[in-house]
Order: C-alpha cells, then sequence, then structure tokens
C-alpha cells in the first residue's frame, strides 16, 4: 500500500504557528514513509486558478490506485473538488487531521465542514472534547476517529534566532514570570490592555500583530517577533508559558475564548519544547492533559498567577524534557496513526 501526504504549498510556506503545525505534520510523515504529493497554490487570482486546472489534471498520475492519502484539514476549494472527483475513482482512503473547524469560532456553516469530513475513511481530531463536536454537531458518526493531545514540534539544530530572557532583574518586586508566545492581536487577547493591574507579576511578551496603542507599564516586557523555529533561553530564575484569550483577566472571554474549550493551541508545544512548564485556563480543553501529566497549571483567572509561591512545586523537570522529547521526535501523530489501525 502507498501512503501520501497532501502537502499544500502556500500554507507550508506561512511562518506562523498553524503553518508551522502543517510543516511539522508533513515532515514527521515523511520520515514515516510517506511520500509528499504537492499541491501547489497562489494568492494570485490568476495563478490560482492555472494552479486549480494543473494540479486537477495531474492528481490522477502522482498518485497510485488504493493509496493512502493525509489531508491537513482545512484545505481548499480546490482539493475539496479534486477529492469528489477522483476518491471513488482512484480506490483512495484518506485520513483527515483536523487542524481547525471555523464553525466552532465564528458559527458559519457548519454543512460545509460536516461534507468535507465525509470524504475522510480515518480523522485524527485534536482531542475528546473537538471528537464530540465532530460526532454530534457535524454528524459525523461513522469514522473512525482518534484524538491526537498535543502537536508535534521539530526544533532545529540551528534555529532561525535565540531570545535570551534574563530573569535576574527585581526578583524582589515580582512572584511570577509568564511568557506570552504568538498572535498578540487585540481581538484575540485584548487582555493585554489589563496586565498592568496584576503589577506583582512579570509578563514577557513575543509575537507578531501587538497593538501599538498598548502602553507597556513596569511589568510588562516586549521580546518582539519571531519565528516558529526560534529557541527561548531563561536564566536567573523560572518562567511559565501562558495560553490565555479573551478580552478580560479574569476569564477567558469572547469567541477565542469559548474556542480554547476545543482546540489545541499551538503555542503550547512552542512553550514545552523550549523546556517552559505551561499555564492555562481551567477550561480549556487541554487543562486536563496537562495537569495529568505535571508539565502544566490550571488557573481560573490571570490574577490567581499573584499566587503561585513557587514554580518548581507544580510541575515535574524530569517529564517535562520527556515531553520535550516525544514532540521533537513525532510521538503524537505516530501515536495517532497508530490508534487508527488502518489494517483492521
Amino acid at each position: 500500500m502507498n501512503f501520501y501526504s497532501w502537502d499544500n504549498h502556500s500554507t507550508l510556506k506561512r511562518k506562523t504557528g498553524g503553518g508551522k503545525a502543517r510543516l511539522d505534520v508533513s515532515y514527521f510523515l515523511k520520515k514515516k514513509g510517506y511520500k509528499s504529493l504537492k499541491y501547489y497554490n497562489s494568492q494570485n487570482v490568476y495563478l490560482k486558478i492555472l494552479f486549480l486546472i494543473i494540479n486537477f489534471i495531474l492528481f490522477p498520475f502522482l498518485i497510485k490506485s488504493g493509496s493512502v492519502l493525509f489531508v491537513q484539514y482545512p484545505h481548499n476549494v480546490g482539493q475539496r473538488n479534486i477529492l469528489k472527483f477522483y476518491k471513488n475513482i482512484k480506490n483512495i482512503k484518506t485520513i483527515f487531521l483536523v487542524h481547525d473547524l471555523e464553525s466552532i469560532r465564528s458559527k458559519s456553516d457548519k454543512k460545509i465542514e460536516a461534507l468535507d469530513l465525509k470524504f475522510s475513511d480515518y480523522i485524527i481530531s485534536l482531542n475528546a472534547v473537538l471528537t464530540s463536536y465532530i460526532q454530534n454537531e457535524l454528524n459525523i458518526k461513522n469514522k473512525k476517529i482518534v484524538n491526537l493531545d498535543l502537536w508535534d514540534y521539530y526544533v532545529s539544530e540551528k534555529p532561525s534566532s535565540i531570545i535570551n530572557i534574563d530573569l535576574t532583574e527585581d526578583t524582589e518586586k515580582y512572584k511570577c514570570n509568564v511568557l506570552i508566545a504568538g498572535n498578540l492581536d487585540k481581538n484575540k487577547v485584548g487582555y493585554l490592555n489589563q496586565l498592568e493591574e496584576i503589577s506583582d507579576v512579570r509578563f514577557y511578551l513575543m509575537g507578531d500583530n501587538l497593538d501599538k496603542e498598548i502602553k507597556l507599564k513596569e511589568n510588562i516586557k516586549y521580546l518582539g517577533a519571531f519565528n516558529s523555529d526560534t529557541r527561548v533561553n531563561y536564566f536567573g530564575g523560572d518562567i511559565l508559558g501562558l495560553v490565555w484569550d479573551g478580552e478580560s483577566i479574569g476569564t477567558c472571554s469572547g469567541n477565542y475564548g469559548e474556542y480554547l474549550k476545543k482546540n489545541l493551541p499551538h503555542k503550547t508545544s512552542f512553550y514545552i519544547s523550549n523546556m517552559i512548564p505551561v499555564v492555562i485556563w481551567n477550561d480549556a480543553a487541554l487543562s486536563r492533559y496537562l495537569k495529568e501529566v505535571h508539565i502544566g497549571l490550571g488557573i481560573d483567572s490571570l490574577c490567581d498567577l499573584s499566587n503561585i509561591a513557587k514554580i518548581s512545586g507544580y510541575f515535574d523537570s524530569e517529564i517535562l524534557f520527556t515531553e520535550k522529547e516525544k514532540l521533537k521526535n513525532g510521538y503524537y501523530l505516530s501515536k495517532a496513526l497508530s490508534d487508527l489501525d488502518m489494517l483492521k
């Protein structure tokens, strides 16, 4: 049996967390012997149409009949139409890895996602909560579904950049150090404006789209934008990696906050890959898993950070290192594929 990874060329080039997740999936699939089947795309309208035609014509010649095709979902319109036309003709079995479901965050039409997922034979969901949503809200009942649990995270021996965080300054002022990495857009992390209220906690910000109108108070430092393969070195103390979205420091509110109840934030794996234990909203889908393996701490409000007297008491550094190595070697994707047991 032949195995293919359907790699969307345009999404793999993105330097965001989402692009990194897709790139790493393709990397680990290649190590497992999957052949890369390129889908070329462009932001240019005319090139997009041209690539659509080329991809459609070439697809049946690039994949053998009876093969298994790994699809990273959401895919695009071109991939959707190719699957509709060729799946039965070429007798292809498909594995869908669900990165995101827009209907959760924006309440968009569920019918399109339900129709797309019906072209899957196997589904890798992010976690048990999302699996329940797929089965009950999208009415996908007769599919073998397994859970990923954590994003794997390939770490290059030569990262594009290294950020050093010196925690030795003003240690008497702060009870806790917290890193906030990722997209800093005010619509996603509107709570940044309120961090000054937690004056006994020091926050470090890393990422794009920081609102220029935000005034960085004494307890907030902006470290700049970064690529997803950036290495973080911290010294002189302990630090937590924060997973928190929404408009308030009191709880994760708004659409982004609600989305945390079902999704699997990629920044979590960025933290773990840098040996940074995670602090996350208690109601997030990932919270229970992180606490079970002793690499994460759940809180109800960011104000709870002031009560964390000693970070080391909540985490096991040996387990954190073990998880880091798992992510580096593609453990979670390999386990999910094994759990699918496609030979049955």
